[in-house]
């Protein structure tokens, strides 16, 4: 079962990055890409449309947090439209709330569908060293914003890091 769909849309200043579903670290790589590649300039603000996404997961929130810090350092402004109460909670908790605006009058977004840049969350896995890169890069991000999530994800980290070390040193055997 598909957990989530990210589907991105440009309009007239910006991206939308439309999450539906549980929002979880199968889909979070195509994120990271995409918050990776954000060029200053490129557009004015990119709007994260939560109204249809159920839940998220540490490695979700620390690639979303990657978006924002990315686009802070691009001078783009993150604005994170219909989030629910639940998931707000959630990015409240681990101190990156901080990184985005947030607006939930339900205000439109114009939306001119030239084109998806995400292909949306993979059906099968993706590659299982894309998938660790995800998960390291994004729990540091978590522990970077906000020093109370060092005590939460260190040891994700440590276990990620031990996973791709070995992977690595069976590579070379």
């Amino acid at each position: 079962m598909k957990n989530s769909n990210i589907t991105v849309s440009r309009n007239n200043n910006g991206y939308v990055i439309k999450v539906t579903g549980r929002a979880t670290f199968d889909c979070s790589a195509p994120l990271r890409n995409f918050a990776e590649n954000i060029v200053a300039g490129s557009v004015e603000k990119i709007y994260v449309d939560l109204s249809e996404c159920l839940w998220m997961d540490s490695t979700f929130m620390g690639t979303l947090s990657m978006l924002g810090l990315n686009a802070k350092m691009a001078n783009i402004e993150v604005v994170i439209i219909n989030i629910t109460n639940k998931n707000f909670c959630l990015l409240k908790e681990l101190g990156v709330d901080k990184l985005f605006k947030f607006n939930n009058h339900k205000e439109p977004v114009s939306i001119k569908k030239e084109r998806d840049d995400l292909p949306g969350c993979p059906e099968k896995k993706t590659d299982q060293e894309d998938m660790d890169d995800t998960i390291l890069k994004a729990h540091k991000t978590l522990m970077e914003v906000d020093e109370k999530n060092v005590g939460k994800f260190q040891d994700v980290v440590e276990m990620v890091e031990k996973d791709i070390n070995k992977r690595k040193q069976n590579k070379k055997k």
